[in-house]
């Protein structure tokens, strides 16, 4: 069952639900559109789009932040310290 993970200015919607190979995905609602799951081309496309305003080396000090914080939950400490790193955006 689908759990809501944040509603963002632009209408669009962050859920976390089953994948169609493992227990667990992230899918993206956007306004008018079905949900999917972004693939990793589209999160690496954005990460190298951030690296035009950030250093390379906070966007990855960021991300190992992120990743040592998350598993196959939905965990709110993550989830705060995620909305925390792109409040400096």
């Amino acid at each position: 069952m689908s759990q809501h993970i944040k509603d963002f200015n632009d209408g669009s919607v962050l859920e976390f639900d089953a994948g169609t190979f493992d227990a667990w995905c992230i899918y993206l609602k956007k306004t008018g559109r079905e949900r999917y799951a972004p693939r990793d081309r589209e999160y690496f496309s954005d990460l190298s789009e951030l690296s035009g305003k950030h250093t390379s080396q906070q966007i990855y000090s960021d991300f190992v932040l992120i990743y040592e914080q998350t598993d196959v939950s939905l965990n709110s400490n993550t989830l705060d310290l995620i909305v925390k790193i792109v409040s400096k955006i």
